[in-house]
């Protein structure tokens, strides 16, 4: 096979043209770079279509197509952009990866996985938790709080909400309790306008915990008046 070199190229010296061809080289390896974080970008926004369920099932292929020539491409960028956190756990690895790189070395992290329950994992698990805290918060922001939400299972959100309630509740009591400590110790010193202050702060205090403090008073009345009929019938 005879290959032509220009004549302004096949001038140069070896070292003019050893620099020549690493130049090209790192110019290869950047445009690929560049060709596997649009795929991602490709994949990214097929994932947005799917979960918002923005096409019917049936014209699934059809927008492929449209888009991406071919649903077996499009597969490849959704396969990408699922697999990101594991194709940039290690950047010094991710920064030399073209799209057929990527999927090389995807394939030899053993492809999917197969869960328990006969599912698949597209990404390997490994790398997350070999990472260190600020590269997993660099992860979700690539992710976004969509893309996580969409992903956080139930059991999860029932914790989350838990977690957020409770300081909030913390709290709430603890002004309850304040309010109520202030009230009797403005009745030890007979400071009636004080201790009326106080009372009326504890009941908005209960009103906005959605309960009744005149029901809750009533019912101490009635309590008052059983305590009283005890005593005279002992």
């Amino acid at each position: 096979m005879t290959v032509t070199i220009n004549s302004s190229v096949n001038a140069q010296g070896l070292d003019d043209l050893e620099l020549h061809v690493r130049r090209s080289h790192e110019a290869i390896g950047r445009v690929s770079r560049g060709l596997l974080a649009l795929a991602m970008q490709a994949g990214d926004g097929l994932l947005e279509i799917r979960q918002r369920k923005l096409v019917r099932h049936g014209q699934w292929s059809d927008l492929c197509r449209r888009t991406c020539s071919s649903v077996r491409t499009a597969q490849v960028y959704v396969k990408l952009a699922k697999a990101r956190a594991l194709l940039e756990a290690n950047p010094q690895t991710s920064a030399h990866l073209s799209i057929e790189g990527a999927l090389r070395f995807l394939r030899q992290q053993g492809g999917t996985s197969r869960t328990s329950r006969g599912g698949s994992l597209s990404i390997s698990i490994a790398p997350w938790l070999a990472a260190p805290p600020a590269e997993r918060m660099r992860y979700l922001k690539r992710i976004g709080l969509p893309g996580i939400l969409a992903a956080l299972p139930p059991e999860f959100r029932t914790e989350l909400d838990r977690r957020r309630s409770a300081p909030a509740a913390g709290l709430r009591l603890s002004a309850i309790t304040g309010a109520f400590k202030q009230a009797m110790s403005f009745a030890k010193i007979d400071n009636t306008a004080g201790i009326i202050n106080s009372l009326n702060g504890l009941r908005n205090l209960l009103r906005a915990e959605g309960l009744d403090p005149d029901g809750i008073e009533r019912i101490v009345i009635e309590a008052v008046k059983v305590e009283k009929s005890a005593r005279r019938a002992a």
